[in-house]
């Protein structure tokens, strides 16, 4: 069964079409290990 996790009405994801919109937890841990930074700093 899929863990239901909370999202962020606040994102403030820049990266439109990003599949993980909303879930700055999981967010940060794709774009960061791209070498991509984020706007999610909370």
């Amino acid at each position: 069964m899929a863990e239901d996790k909370k999202k962020s009405v606040d994102c403030p994801c820049t990266y439109s079409g990003c599949p993980r919109q909303g879930n700055c937890e999981d967010c940060q841990a794709y774009h960061h290990s791209h070498g991509s930074r984020t706007s999610c700093g909370k």
